[in-house]
């Protein structure tokens, strides 16, 4: 089977799937994998690129998915906000940032597009394309549990499901929320008593804010 057309069976680890090969199989929309990062080239629409594109959607506001100056930009507004806030429009820039909120729908190359929420971090969200009769969903870093910050997840149904897994393996465990929340408590108190400040580590955007 070539390099540049490969089915999801030829990889035994879904962790690293080889820059430039494609995964169709018999599904109907391609995807392209490079250093860019994931194109869907029958639609023209990149997703999270990490760089330049005519067309891009963003899942959420971590610097790792919105970056970098695009022709026209979807995404959801609290996602806008973050990302205009770390990449502000150059003057003369012409590129188009349009805001789409969960459970509303954009059509770009002949797709139906519809936004869920992801429940990462506000304004996290997973996008299906609806294309040839194919419903593909691609979702950033998603969240099952309730977030304190943000919507909750829905889910999509679908043929094809893109998901990004920085936790996937079973080697990460993570504590029950009441739990984590009574350890941190306690760890507060006790510093407290002891006449210090407690100080705890958190992604400031996102992580920090829960």
């Amino acid at each position: 089977m070539a390099a540049e057309s490969v089915g999801i069976e030829s990889f035994p680890s879904l962790n690293v799937i080889p820059p430039g090969s494609v995964w169709h199989h018999y599904f109907i929309v391609i995807i392209r994998y490079g250093s860019g990062g994931m194109h869907l080239p029958e639609i023209g629409l990149w997703l999270d690129p990490a760089e330049s594109a005519e067309a891009a959607w963003f899942s959420h506001g971590h610097a790792d998915h919105a970056r970098g100056l695009h022709g026209r930009v979807w995404a959801t507004p609290e996602t806008l906000d973050f990302y205009d806030a770390r990449w502000p429009r150059p003057e003369g820039n012409t590129g188009i940032r349009q805001a789409v909120g969960h459970g509303e729908r954009f059509e770009w190359g002949g797709a139906r597009c519809t936004v869920f929420p992801a429940g990462h971090i506000l304004g996290a969200a997973q996008l299906l394309v609806e294309f040839g009769g194919e419903r593909l969903v691609y979702t950033g870093d998603i969240k099952l549990r309730p977030p304190l910050c943000g919507a909750p997840t829905e889910i999509a149904a679908c043929d094809r499901l893109i998901i990004e897994c920085t936790f996937g393996l079973p080697v990460y465990h993570f504590l029950d929320r009441d739990e984590a929340a009574r350890r941190i408590v306690a760890f507060a108190r006790e510093c407290l008593d002891d006449g210090v400040s407690p100080v705890f580590h958190g992604y400031a955007l996102g992580r920090g804010q829960e």
